[in-house]
Formats: structure tokens, sequence, C-alpha cells
């Protein structure tokens, strides 16, 4: 297989959406990380581990509910972060 035909790689958002649509929950992005995000990844690294690739949508989303995954303690970081004001 040659380089043209991979697709780029798409991830999507597993984690609880910040605010003034900044970044919604279960946006897909194609070819890695928004770059408009990086000053939340700072802030909260755990938004960035919620980034998932599409196939494991699913998983993801059964270890987010599931107590005491590294998933649901990202996803409840996450969500502290946002309450708090995501600036």
């Amino acid at each position: 297989m040659s380089l043209v035909d991979e697709k780029p790689m798409q991830l999507i958002y597993c984690g609880p959406s910040l605010p003034r649509g900044i970044l919604n929950q279960f946006t897909v992005y194609r070819g890695g990380l928004p770059k408009h995000l990086e000053p939340h990844f700072e802030k909260c690294p755990a938004i960035k581990r919620l980034f998932v690739p599409v196939e494991n949508l699913n998983e993801t989303l059964r270890a987010v509910k599931k107590p005491g995954t590294a998933e649901s303690v990202w996803f409840r970081q996450a969500l502290e972060y946002i309450q708090g004001g995501a600036k």
C-alpha cells in the first residue's frame, strides 16, 4: 500500500463538551489533534487523552462509564476543568 492510499488518522473526542463550541463531544478530527486546543491540553491533559481513534469509540465509552478506569478519571478531570471555567 502506498502512502497516497492511506487515510489520515481520524480521532474522536469522547470527553465532555467545552463551552462556547470550543470542543464538542463526539467531534471527529482528521490528521491529528486540533492545534487550537493546545492551551487546554496544557491546563488539563485529560482532555487530550480523551481523543481516541474512531474505531475505539465504543470501547472508550464503556470505559468512561466504568468507575476506576483511566478513562472515567480523565472524563471527571475534564469535567472539573470545564466547570472551573475552562480558561
